[in-house]
């Protein structure tokens, strides 16, 4: 049974103030891609948003955000390096900056404050990476409030990335020995511990679920953690010598009833079918040989598109041919 650490009860919730108006960071661009798709022929188109002007003494700061989801019309962005929420509004081409200055406990002078996001209807939840709290934003009346982990989990790097399973967002243990399940129509944080079958540190990034088992995606693990949130069961899928074996993948999805696996080290895509617990890899050397090529991963349609790392071009790994193909990204 899942151990409860904190609950949201009453939350410690702030009003959301804005920072400005337009857009938000001296060093960051919001990129808008619009993925067409005909047949096999997959183009994509930009186009670019400033954000220079609203950070004011966080303008310069480096790593401001880790993770976005939409909700609706409307982009929100998880706080790293800044104490802020970033809200992008798709229709006004806008991006307004919701101050949570002091409201998240942290270590003095970490930040890094989450890593990971994910929407259960109009909440928007963060998973704690150093904050000492999970973090949940309101998109209906931009109120942020915190369910502490404090007592319970006062490591850092605790989570890295997350994904749902009906009203509960399940993160993936990066420093943490414990898989955390926040309920959201409760409020309420649990974890579940996995010591007795891996305690290294950097496990996974990124999680991703079909049905009831939730899929994380090995970093400096050698393995595929997989969590059945209704057996409350924990297992691991053997991939050494499959690839690199020193920060592998860095993400996951799931599409078409497939678990892929974003390259970070890999010089392959990842594709783990449940059915049969299988493990294959697409190469993608002719893409990029790079070091941590791509950062994340989208599903569109029956493509994955991965975001750029290190690399200056998206991959794109088309499921129905087990093939990769790229997009010089026009960015440096």
């Amino acid at each position: 049974v899942p151990r409860t650490v904190g609950s949201s009860a009453p939350p410690a919730s702030i009003s959301g103030t804005a920072m400005g108006t337009a857009a938000a960071a001296a060093a960051v661009a919001v990129l808008a891609a619009a993925l067409l798709v005909n047949g096999a022929r997959a183009t994509m188109t930009y186009s670019g948003f400033s954000v220079s002007q609203e950070l004011g003494s966080a303008a310069g700061v480096s790593a401001k955000f880790s993770a976005a989801v939409a909700v609706g019309r409307k982009a929100f962005f998880a706080p790293y390096n800044v104490e802020a929420v970033g809200v992008f509004d798709v229709d006004s081409s806008s991006l307004s900056m919701v101050d949570i200055s002091g409201q998240v406990p942290v270590n003095a002078g970490s930040l890094r404050l989450f890593r990971g996001i994910a929407a259960v209807g109009s909440k928007v939840v963060f998973p704690p990476y150093n904050a000492h709290a999970v973090g949940v934003f309101d998109v209906s009346n931009n109120m942020f409030s915190i369910v502490s982990t404090q007592g319970h989990l006062d490591i850092e790097k605790k989570f890295a990335g997350a994904t749902v399973v009906g009203d509960r967002v399940i993160f993936a243990p990066f420093n943490s020995d414990s898989i955390a399940i926040f309920d959201v129509s409760v409020g309420q944080l649990n974890l579940f511990d996995i010591s007795a079958a891996l305690t290294i540190d950097e496990k996974f990034v990124g999680a991703t679920s079909i049905g009831n088992e939730v899929y994380f995606a090995p970093y400096r693990s050698q393995y595929i953690g997989i969590f059945d949130i209704e057996k409350q069961t924990f297992s691991l899928e053997d991939i050494s010598g499959q690839g690199s074996d020193d920060y592998r993948f860095a993400d996951v999805v799931a599409v078409s009833g497939k678990v892929v696996f974003c390259p970070g080290n890999a010089d392959a895509v990842g594709v783990f079918d449940p059915a049969d617990r299988s493990f294959s890899l697409v190469d993608v050397s002719h893409i990029s040989g790079a070091a941590m090529k791509f950062g994340a991963a989208a599903v569109v349609g029956d493509l994955v598109v991965f975001a750029p790392y290190t690399t200056s071009r998206i991959g794109i790994f088309h499921t129905v041919s087990n093939t990769v193909s790229k997009v010089d990204s026009q960015v440096s």
